[in-house]
């Protein structure tokens, strides 16, 4: 290894050079074997061999010229000739069909002349420049030339390459110009599939569901965008026929189309086939096809089905290889998704609730998005609909929604929200906030204040947490707080009055807030607590655009209206306890703020909110001896009191234990909260999971590397460093949180950062029991 570091360690090498043994290796295969013409001619064209006669390069290659020179006399290895002529025609023929001019008496002057066929047969010329002529824009005349060339001079080399080019790019070229014809075509009211712009505009929006579509498609049946935005207006409504003694009609749209049955918007597969089997019409056929309920795996039925199509694609301006490939497509909409007597590996992936899902679609200036419900998954998954494929939405998928109706109203309104012209608008604003707070993903807060809080950066504010790019904003005036929060696809509004200790959320459902009774409504984890489901957005669009035309009610100092023009638009809070404690705690739970913003010395004392007494404490002072206090309506004061004391440091050890009841078990949950020289730390435990868990002190310290923090003891109980308070503010904070949701704290406890559990943490150097015994034997 030493000589290997002295010898090549920082050495540069010239990189220009070939490797010589390399050289000797292919010289001497060259000599050994009989290699096709191909190679040689690949060979001599790579070591640019026709320039080794002298100098470097014959001593490199001055062997395999001779070698392969040798080998193939015959074989005109010279440069190509300089065909000046030819390329100056060819020149002149790009630029005229660049500017649409073209003259097809330069192409015929191209191959008239006698020196072509021989350029078009050198083995330099296709090397070099064929290919390249293929690839760029051409004229169908021009290619036929080619083509006409290749087919009559059979020992042209690489010529079966060259002629699939040549098809391949005639197909492109011929896809293009028949783009460009149905651009041009003003036909908009012959809707029928003889009509070749409607039939591809019909093939590629009418389809979605279908499989193996988009190869033929985007291959040689592009519609013209521009054709169908005669569609725009949303005024085109073709009557189709009577199914079960209603009208079927289609709504036709520029990117999409909708059915209409009995005067009401249908989301899936609705027809039977028997009602269709009869029909003779092309195009009502077509336009139904997308409507037909899918198939059950039937030989005899399926076989009809694909014989029918194939007989109605007949009469439209196809191709037969588009009408296979077609055909194809649809039989495999039609039975779920594979072919007759395919096998499958994943039944669900092509069973009923695939193929007969609901799908709700609406295009915006620029892009089309479609929400897709399935009543067996009771999944609703937004995409943005792609003419070929679909991209899921970021935060795309929405659970738990149990029936069509509710899927379609949830449906519509991500899409008003996503296909908006405008989401933001803060031309309802009257007064600018005194300090605004951003807080994207995976990055520190940015904060304005002051006259760097403009319009422009309000705005802007808006608009990204409209597109989920932070998760967190808050505009502050004197005495008022706006916040809105993005939290796992959850979104919600908050407005906190500073001074007259109220909370008001944003509403989402408002008529189920007016209409349904309190003990009905339906409530879901949000942060560190529990949002009625009326309160709880679930696009950060949609509650941008709810909020903007309420920006008028901030920075006056009022308590604002819950209901504007009639409609209420804000929910307040009924406190059952204390206005200011329960203010408080709808800020720790709700607001994002950080313990330090919210404790404060003026309300570091104020009473806990315990909707649920424990059962018992146990408080010992210092040096003072343990007492058990059992908690009844009487002595409900004296746990106030004491809490107050472990705030002031006169207690060191506070034991609070609940009777929990689960599945007809009694269980205990634990709090221990201990004090030594102002030093802090809380425990919650749970004797039913055995789990213990210790709010940290230091995040810094606890994400330093496993076994770096030290241990130490507090109260007698061994714990790591990262577990020990040096101030009274998070055990405050966290508190009064767990205190107020002691029967569920699980979102409380697993809020990353603040939490670690204890029974991971401990059983290095001992078990849940040991440490319960340890907590319970202090004083």
């Amino acid at each position: 290894m030493s000589y290997i570091r002295e010898r090549c360690s920082q050495k540069s090498y010239s990189d220009v050079e070939r490797c010589y043994l390399g050289i000797r290796l292919i010289t001497n295969f060259i000599r050994k074997y009989e290699l096709p013409v191909d190679i040689y001619q690949y060979i001599w064209k790579i070591y640019s061999l026709e320039s080794a006669v002298n100098g470097r390069s014959k001593i490199y290659y001055g062997d395999i010229r001779e070698i392969i020179a040798e080998k193939n006399r015959s074989t005109d290895m010279a440069p190509m000739e300089n065909h000046k002529g030819i390329f100056d025609l060819y020149y002149v023929y790009q630029d005229q069909l660049a500017k649409n001019e073209l003259d097809l008496n330069v192409i015929e002057e191209i191959f008239s002349r006698p020196e072509t066929e021989k350029m078009l047969a050198d083995r330099h010329f296709i090397y070099d420049t064929l290919f390249y002529w293929i690839a760029m824009p051409q004229h169908l005349v021009f290619l036929k030339k080619l083509h006409d060339f290749y087919i009559h001079h059979g020992n042209v080399f690489r010529l079966k390459e060259i002629l699939a080019r040549i098809e391949k790019r005639e197909k492109e070229v011929y896809a293009e110009n028949a783009l460009k014809e149905d651009e041009a075509d003003q036909n908009y009211s012959l809707c029928t599939i003889n009509h070749r712009p409607f039939l591809r505009y019909w093939l590629n929006i009418g389809f979605y569901r279908a499989i193996n579509f988009s190869n033929v498609l985007k291959k040689n049946l592009i519609f013209s965008e521009e054709w169908a935005k005669c569609f725009a207006d949303q005024k085109y409504r073709l009557l189709l026929l009577k199914y079960k003694n209603k009208d079927i009609q289609i709504k036709l749209h520029r990117r999409y189309a909708e059915y209409v049955h009995g005067g009401k918007t249908v989301y899936k597969p609705f027809i039977q086939w028997y009602a269709l089997e009869n029909i003779e019409d092309d195009t009502l056929l077509f336009l139904l096809l997308p409507a037909v309920v899918p198939f059950v795996d039937d030989e005899k039925t399926y076989d009809m089905v694909l014989a029918c199509i194939k007989k109605h694609l007949q009469n439209a301006t196809l191709t037969e290889e588009n009408i296979t490939q077609l055909s194809e497509g649809i039989i495999k909409m039609l039975f779920c998704g594979r072919f007759l007597g395919e096998e499958i590996d994943d039944e669900e992936a092509v069973n009923e609730c695939d193929c007969n899902a609901s799908e709700i679609y609406r295009e915006s200036e620029t892009n089309l998005y479609v929400c897709r419900w399935s009543k067996y998954s009771h999944a609703l998954c937004f995409y943005e609909q792609k003419l070929y494929d679909r991209d899921l939405m970021p935060n795309g998928i929405y659970e738990n929604i149990l029936t069509e109706t509710e899927a379609v109203s949830l449906a519509r309104e991500l899409l008003t929200a996503q296909c908006a012209k405008t989401v933001a608008d803060i031309s309802y604003l009257r007064i600018m906030p005194e300090y605004m707070s951003i807080q994207p993903y995976g990055a520190k807060a940015e904060i304005c204040t002051g006259d760097k809080i403009t319009e422009d950066a309000i705005l802007d504010a808006l608009d990204r947490f409209s597109k989920s790019e932070i998760k967190r904003m808050e505009l502050k005036w004197l005495q008022e707080e706006v916040v809105l929060i993005n939290s796992d696809n959850k979104c919600a509004c908050f407005w906190f009055h500073d001074k007259k200790y109220t909370t008001c959320k944003l509403l989402y459902d408002e008529e189920v807030y007016c209409t349904v009774d309190s003990k009905y409504v339906t409530y879901s984890p949000f942060l560190l607590g529990k949002l009625a489901d009326y309160e709880i957005f679930r696009s950060p669009r949609l509650l941008v655009m709810k909020l903007c035309p309420l920006l008028f009610q901030f920075g006056e100092g009022n308590l604002i209206e819950t209901r504007v023009n009639g409609i209420y638009v804000w929910s307040q809070n009924v406190y059952l306890y204390g206005k200011y404690d329960a203010y408080l705690v709808d800020k720790m739970k709700f607001g994002g703020y950080p313990p330090e913003k919210i404790i404060t010395d003026f309300n570091k004392r104020r009473k806990f909110i315990i909707p649920k007494f424990p059962a018992f404490m146990e408080a010992a002072r210092e040096n003072g001896e343990k007492q058990k206090i059992v908690l009844k309506p009487t002595t409900k004061d004296q746990l106030q009191m004491t809490l107050q004391m472990y705030l002031q440091g006169s207690v060191k050890y506070l034991h609070l234990c609940w009777d929990m009841k689960a599945d007809d078990n009694i269980y205990q949950t634990h709090l221990f909260l201990l004090q030594e020289n102002r030093k802090y730390a809380l425990y919650y435990l749970n004797d039913q999971r055995m789990a213990a868990s210790s709010l940290i002190g230091s995040l810094d310290e606890y994400l330093k590397p496993e076994g770096q923090s030290p241990i130490l003891e507090l109260c007698g109980v061994p714990m790591h460093l990262y577990s020990v308070h040096h101030d009274i503010i998070r055990i405050r904070f966290f508190l009064s949180l767990l205190l107020d949701s002691i029967e569920n704290p699980e979102q409380i406890l697993n809020k990353v950062g603040e939490f670690v559990d204890g029974t991971r943490v401990y059983k290095q150097f001992m078990t849940y029991d040991e440490l319960y015994h340890k907590l319970m034997g202090i004083g």
